[in-house]
């Protein structure tokens, strides 16, 4: 038989301890509950950082867009550069002949520029040869080619039906 002093000093020694007064089904649905709040936390954060990888690859695939968007419109301008000059010369194949009329021409977040390419159609005249423009736009990473064949009948040009083509890079 213990005496009442035992009992004593074993109850205070485990009121020193913290947890120990407890029965074993507390301290269980404590550890419990604790692993429960970390795997929840655990999860809120993955999705979190998950977002947030997300929303940085769709920035980047959207300026891409953008950019490839802007080298289009680039090359077109290139496009439309080269018909200006062409109006504005009435001897442009001997003032500008073939070859690179302009070359990194900044425009916008980007550059454009143009090439010429005479096209001998094999009659007499030279003067009616088509040429044919290529248009280089070039934004960020993206290149975009533009060409089209025009053909010149008197003092008129005129671009060849269907002979628009577009290339991306």
């Amino acid at each position: 038989m213990t005496s009442k002093r035992n009992r004593t000093s074993s109850v205070q020694a485990r009121a020193a301890i913290p947890g120990a007064g407890r029965r074993p089904s507390q301290r269980r649905r404590r550890a419990a509950t604790y692993v429960f709040f970390l795997g929840t936390a655990m999860m809120v954060t993955v999705i979190g950082v998950s977002t947030l990888m997300l929303v940085r690859v769709q920035r980047r695939v959207s300026d891409g867009y953008s950019d490839l968007a802007n080298a289009r419109f680039y090359a077109q301008s290139a496009i439309e550069f080269g018909l200006v000059k062409i109006n504005r010369d009435a001897s442009w194949k001997n003032n500008l002949g073939s070859g690179m009329w302009a070359t990194g021409i900044p425009i916008g977040c980007g550059t454009f520029s143009l090439e010429a390419t005479y096209l001998p159609d094999g009659d007499a005249d030279p003067k009616n040869d088509p040429v044919q423009l290529t248009g280089t736009g070039v934004c960020g990473q993206a290149t975009h080619y533009t060409s089209v064949t025009v053909l010149v009948q008197g003092k008129t040009l005129a671009t060849s039906p269907g002979s628009w083509k577009q290339v991306v890079n």
